[in-house]
């Protein structure tokens, strides 16, 4: 600056001459297209530093479930920019979009809407469609149980329908009942129809009103399709005074079901009654709500060698457990309890509901449980250690609002390894805790904790799994509950981003860190 002329005007006040402010003007006019050619650049440098930013990201590795169930919450405006952000996005985004556009949902009151579902069958989708009728009666029955009244389920062009058979074949179909006396109409008018009989999916529900003797429902389930597959029941809580029916099991179609969900609040032995005809089943689910084992038959044991997957919800073993034990599941993989023991202050519901299907007391049974997925959980911390311990299998664990936080992953398994020298979970690949808290879950202490058990498997971060030890955790989902906010997680990744980098590239960890919205 000093060799510049005119440097005394930038050293003092003076005010500069004419000449000096001709010469000054040319110069500012000379720099301003560099000026902006400088800016140009510097906004497409930025633009690249962003992308780079972006691609480095852990939110652009997170799975396609984790993106399909964030995106759920967006709306189709948010989501269609949303799946422009990359090909993963876009993935996840057009699978919600098919999933949303292939799926319906109808309530009716008086009359089924024959031409609403008539058009909604006819709009060419890819993959298959999922319709669910309801009939909102306000849980009362619609009176079809009299000669005089008509049911809606048999209205002349509702019927017709079923008499195309281009309409419902490719259709998963669910049926909400007011009463169990529509599905007998629905059945007085379909049930010879192609299109009813080829069913593979059904979806069935019934409300609590059973007008009429209960003899009459004998045969309720005797006019199922015949090539059904995939069934589920639901029979609500039965009206007070009413006698639980009795309802036969027919052999056709449910000893060729491979799936099965039943949900059902009846005393009674018709669980077992439904599951003891179904040998073939391979997926079972079954939902003890407001359910108790109060019966006086002599029940024998149910063997399902086949069933590989069983979802228990509400089974409160001091309610239910008389019942789950009289299961006999030697093929059983994959396990998932849904609040065990209903009581949510109960310390002890998942060792009971465990105890209950025999799998704390039979290590053949326990070597083959691959995955287990707990759900409102309220045993303590020491509990579900010595739980875990019995599953030295265990690939795939889920914690849903289970109170087993970060804190007691590392403290308990420092003092059973002075002890045993084996860590917690040896054969664990996966791990997924939903619904945490921001201010309970130390997320830095879970983390030192990780890389303990990764350097305990591969040897300090050298490549592959030390022999004889411990299968190193591949992919970890944390999610936080709905009163977290992105830039508190944010901030908590950030802090932590170190520690994440490490677990990737050293350890062959992923973690993936999101905000369950509600």
């Amino acid at each position: 600056m000093e060799d510049h002329p005119y440097a005394h005007l930038f050293r003092t006040n003076h005010p500069p001459g004419q000449i000096e402010i001709t010469s000054l003007q040319q110069g500012v006019e000379s720099m301003l297209p560099r000026i902006s050619q400088l800016r140009s650049e510097l906004e497409f440098l930025e633009g690249k530093l962003r992308l780079y930013r972006l691609a480095l990201s852990p939110t652009r590795r997170l799975p396609a479930e984790i993106l399909t169930e964030i995106f759920t919450f967006l709306d189709d405006k948010t989501l269609l920019k949303t799946s422009m952000v990359c090909r993963a996005w876009y993935s996840a985004s057009a699978a919600l979009s098919a999933k949303t556009i292939s799926t319906n949902r109808i309530s009716f009151y008086l009359d089924v809407p024959y031409a609403q579902v008539g058009s909604w069958l006819s709009k060419p989708v890819k993959g298959i469609k999922t319709l669910k009728l309801e009939h909102d009666a306000c849980d009362r029955p619609c009176g079809c149980y009299k000669s005089t009244v008509q049911c809606p389920w048999t209205a002349p062009k509702f019927i017709a329908l079923w008499s195309e058979p281009s309409k419902f074949p490719d259709v998963d179909l669910g049926l909400n009942f007011s009463s169990p006396h529509c599905l007998l109409s629905l059945v007085g008018g379909v049930g010879l129809a192609p299109s009813w009989r080829s069913r593979s999916n059904l979806d069935l529900t019934f409300g609590g009103s059973w007008p009429g003797r209960s003899t009459k429902y004998r045969t309720l389930l005797n006019y199922l399709p015949d090539a059904l597959k995939t069934l589920s029941l639901r029979f609500r809580e039965l009206d007070r005074g009413r006698s639980i029916p009795p309802i036969e099991i027919p052999a056709t179609p449910f000893d060729t079901l491979t799936t099965l969900a039943l949900d059902c609040s009846w005393n009674s032995p018709f669980v077992l009654s439904v599951v003891r005809a179904s040998p073939n089943l391979g997926d079972l689910s079954l939902s003890f709500w407001n359910c108790r084992h109060t019966w006086t038959e002599t029940v024998a044991p149910v063997s399902l060698p086949k069933v590989h997957t069983l979802c228990l919800k509400y089974a409160d073993a001091d309610a239910v457990g008389q019942t789950i034990q009289l299961l006999r599941l030697p093929a059983l993989e994959h396990l998932r309890l849904y609040n065990p023991g209903r009581a949510w202050c109960d310390p002890h519901g998942l060792r009971k509901a465990l105890t209950s299907l025999r799998l704390l007391s039979s290590t053949q049974h326990v070597h083959r449980i691959r995955s287990l997925d707990l759900d409102r959980v309220r045993d303590d911390a020491q509990a579900l250690w010595d739980i875990f311990s019995t599953f030295p299998f265990l690939e795939n664990l889920t914690l849903k609002e289970v109170d087993f936080g970060a804190s007691c992953f590392l403290t308990l398994d420092r003092q059973h390894l002075e002890g045993t020298a084996r860590p917690l979970l040896p054969a664990l690949r996966k791990l997924e805790m939903w619904v945490l808290n921001l201010h309970t879950f130390d997320l830095a202490l879970f983390l030192l904790y990780v890389k303990a058990r990764q350097a305990q498997t591969r040897g300090g971060g050298d490549v592959g799994e030390r022999p004889g030890g411990p299968v190193g955790l591949g992919q970890i989902i944390l999610s936080y509950n709905y009163a977290a906010t992105d830039a508190q997680v944010d901030a908590v990744r950030k802090e932590n981003s170190t520690m994440l980098r490490t677990l990737s590239e050293d350890f062959g960890c992923e973690v993936h860190i999101s905000v369950r919205r509600l």
